[in-house]
């Protein structure tokens, strides 16, 4: 019994190493690999490599969580298994695996240059094969699947690794920095609301990433000292995972001092009739925020953002928009919802790839 205790206790140690390995990703590789991945696939016909990429790491995940689940498994002993002790958020985190292969496929086939119907299809049809295979293997011949050991294990945790690290860049991280709980600062009750749904959507999301350990860290046979570190290595992977929605400015003085480097600005609410020209010069911007404001009219010069991806410009009074909006590359939002703004007025702008909120 006690060579056991302490074959869990270094399991959870090794669930505790993936949420820090993980978070080093986040913190490191991951914003490079994020840029350079999602550059290639919207703003390039294709991207077959990506496509490859993310193939591999659907087929690393197919090949190695049973048996990564069956040694689990063995390490539990007789202890209640996990999707006994907690059946419904065991089903939960199965849901959220499908989801996250699915949203991983369909990056796939995009990059293949398919069109996104087309992708999304392929990508139901193949994730539903994929993960019906998967759990019917897992829930029907776990006691005949071979548990994991040595070199085999080591290669299991870093596929494993590999898949939680892509699925991240590509599935959660175009939602998180698409928008941003910052400017919800001056306003402590909604920025705390916002928090805590950030917070549980990021936990729910990782989950899934993580369905080995969670079979050994829910059996509940963990010595004190492991829950301690794992819990530590837990608050500090979704702290690192929820950072994308910290990540700019919400003042135009702030935004100045780093005004060749600033990727997002939100000046959403801050009664402003007219926009610095010194904004046209942060050409690394991504996203823009200038809703509920004051502004009726744009000056050309937002052709310079020739990173910009994505716009808000709702609640203004604007009647127009200068047509260099259409000449902007990288735009696929643009948000102009309770403005004097008609799609009449934005024809021959080629926004043909803008999804445009009215």
């Amino acid at each position: 019994m006690s060579l056991m205790l302490k074959g869990l206790e270094k399991q959870a140690y090794a669930g505790a190493a993936f949420n820090m390995v993980l978070a080093l990703y986040v913190l490191v590789a991951h914003d490079w690999v994020f840029k350079h991945t999602y550059q290639a696939m919207f703003y390039a016909s294709s991207y077959w490599p990506l496509g490859v990429l993310v193939l591999l790491v659907q087929l690393l995940d197919f090949l190695f969580l049973p048996g990564r689940l069956a040694q689990a498994r063995r390490n539990i002993g007789t202890a209640r298994p996990a999707w006994d002790k907690h059946r419904y958020a065991t089903i939960m985190v199965v849901l959220g695996h499908f989801l996250i292969s699915f949203l991983l496929m369909v990056v796939g086939f995009r990059a293949f240059g398919f069109h996104q119907d087309l992708a999304v299809a392929l990508a139901g049809s193949l994730t539903v094969l994929k993960e019906m295979v998967l759990w019917l293997r897992v829930g029907y011949r776990m006691d005949q699947l071979k548990p994991l050991a040595g070199k085999t294990l080591l290669m299991a945790d870093a596929g494993l690794l590999v898949y939680s690290a892509l699925a991240y860049t590509l599935t959660w991280e175009p939602f998180a920095a698409s928008g941003s709980i910052m400017p919800d600062w001056g306003h402590w009750t909604l920025f705390a609301m916002s928090l805590g749904i950030v917070v549980l959507v990021t936990t729910l999301f990782l989950l899934p990433l993580r369905i080995p350990w969670l079979v050994e860290e829910w059996s509940g046979r963990k010595a004190p000292g492991a829950r301690v570190v794992l819990l530590l290595s837990f608050v500090w992977l979704i702290g690192v995972a929820v950072t994308p929605y910290f990540k700019g400015e919400v003042t135009m003085a702030a935004a100045m001092e780093r005004k060749e480097t600033v990727e997002q600005l939100f000046l959403e609410k801050q009664s402003l009739s007219r926009l610095p020209e010194a904004l046209w010069e942060m050409q690394a911007l991504r996203v823009l925020d200038l809703g509920q404001n004051q502004i009726d009219s744009i000056s050309p010069q937002i052709s310079r953002l020739v990173n910009l991806e994505i716009l808000r410009l709702d609640h203004n009074p604007l009647k127009s928009l200068p047509k260099e909006i259409g000449q902007l590359p990288r735009l696929r939002q643009l948000d102009l919802r309770g403005t004097g703004v008609h799609p009449g007025t934005m024809r021959g702008m080629n926004l043909e790839n803008v999804e445009v909120k009215w």
